[in-house]
């Protein structure tokens, strides 16, 4: 059992630094994107797509009735 606690918090940690990594990344890529005029590109590490999504966000009275 000690083992396996040791593992799963060895990859958590492992997690949260790719996590950081991925978010510093992800802002030069669209930069990148946004200079060369691109919504995609595919390379030999897969398809890139740039991706606009739309987010909700529910008023307080909706929030309240979900309650």
């Amino acid at each position: 059992m000690k083992e396996l606690l040791k593992k799963y918090a060895n990859l958590k940690i492992k997690e949260k630094e790719i996590a950081g990594l991925i978010s510093e990344l992800a802002p030069l890529i669209l930069s990148e994107f946004q200079s060369q005029g691109l919504d995609k590109v595919d390379s030999p590490f897969g398809k890139f797509v740039k991706e606009v999504r739309k987010t909700w966000k529910f008023s307080h009275n909706v929030d309240r009735l979900l309650e």
